[in-house]
């Protein structure tokens, strides 16, 4: 599997950071499609609701002292991100993850590095010598050394640190969908989309419009799929001797073993 993850590697997203899809994902696709909302480089729904720009003329948010009216107009990523603080009657939206776990994975191009390396792409924090306010140094009290006694040795001296699989097991750890999975149904190998993940991304500013254009056309199909797809249903197992006895051409009785014997002769 680890191989077959790396000579994909041409062909798969180097995305693995979720919060990069914060706003760009199904949740936030069903919330603007139920609130008649386009997310910038996102796809253009029709109208869930065709009551959405229509409102009652007695009770509105002129005439009630009850609410708050904001004259500057709120930003489509506020009311998406939080549709039932800033929209007046959100109704089938879906609340989106706000931040996942940062990830510190960073992909090595070389094979040939160990497992655990310090990447030059990491910066340490340097330290600077500022003078605190508040000196807590007691000068009077001096701290006897510690030794450690003789014949005390650190945990799992013996244990190998990593194997010559263990860059591709965390490679695979953090590998998109389907290198990160053990098991599961059997497919084809030309039915699994290994490309379907370029159009889920954000499109460049920078490409042209027809460019731009394809990649909402792509997600609006993708969201409407997964919008109309339905679980399938459990299907009851058959069981053919059984469907051939409730026939009246097949009927089954019980014989003895001596009545059998009898019989055969």
């Amino acid at each position: 599997m680890a191989t077959l993850h790396r000579l994909a590697g041409q062909l798969l997203s180097d995305l693995i950071d979720r919060n990069y899809f914060y706003l760009f994902d199904m949740e936030s696709f069903f919330t603007a499609k139920a609130l008649n909302m386009c997310i910038p480089g996102g796809p253009k729904f029709e109208p869930l609701y065709r009551d959405m720009e229509k409102g009652d003329e007695d009770w509105n948010e002129f005439n009630d002292i009850n609410k708050l009216i904001i004259r500057s107009p709120l930003r489509t990523e506020y009311r998406i991100a939080f549709p039932h603080l800033y929209n007046n009657r959100p109704r089938k939206v879906r609340l989106c993850i706000y931040h996942t776990p940062m990830i510190m994975y960073i992909k090595t191009e070389d094979p040939d590095l160990p497992a655990f390396y310090y990447d030059p792409l990491i910066h340490p924090i340097t330290t600077t010598n500022k003078e605190r306010r508040e000196k807590k140094v007691h000068e009077e009290e001096e701290e006897d050394d510690f030794f450690l006694p003789e014949g005390v040795e650190p945990l799992l001296k013996d244990t190998q640190l990593y194997t010559d699989t263990t860059a591709a097991g965390i490679s695979l750890l953090f590998a998109p969908r389907p290198f990160n999975m053990r098991s599961g149904r059997m497919r084809r190998a030309e039915d699994i989309p290994l490309v379907s993940e370029w159009y889920k991304e954000h499109c460049p500013p920078s490409y042209p419009v027809k460019v731009r254009v394809s990649y909402q056309k792509l997600l609006k199909c993708f969201v409407l799929n997964e919008l109309h797809h339905r679980p399938p249903k459990a299907q009851k197992k058959k069981h053919l001797f059984r469907s051939l006895q409730a026939t009246k051409f097949f009927q089954t009785t019980e014989l003895d073993w001596a009545e059998a014997w009898t019989s055969s002769l």
